[in-house]
């Protein structure tokens, strides 16, 4: 648990009064509607992405982070959320489909290494 308090803290270049994507996220995937197992699948990409310091800051926000997170889960689940323009749903959030793909490949990028 220490060494798992470390390296988060790390991550966190030591500050910690940071906003983190947890509640974005539930809040998102309670409006939309995504199931259980898609919400579980994007806590688990979030726990991943904050541990590395590129994720942080100018690079992701933690909408984008939590919009990024929901939206490979929602691509690996298949799950549909509730807007009337599902298609584009990361819109309504204020993640351009540019940002959505720039995100999406550093999220690959981060995880990947």
């Amino acid at each position: 648990l220490i060494e798992q308090e470390q390296k988060i803290l790390r991550a966190l270049s030591f500050v910690t009064n940071v906003d983190l994507p947890y509640n974005f996220m539930l809040n998102i995937a309670k409006s939309e509607n995504f199931s259980c197992q898609t919400v579980r699948f994007a806590w688990g990409i979030v726990n991943e992405l904050i541990l590395f310091p590129e994720s942080h800051g100018k690079t992701m926000t933690p909408v984008s982070m939590a919009v990024v997170a929901l939206y490979i889960a929602q691509q690996t689940f298949h799950d549909h959320p509730n807007l009337p323009d599902a298609k584009n749903w990361w819109n309504f959030y204020r993640l351009s489909d540019e940002e959505l793909v720039e995100s999406l490949i550093l999220t690959k990028q981060l995880m990947v290494t």
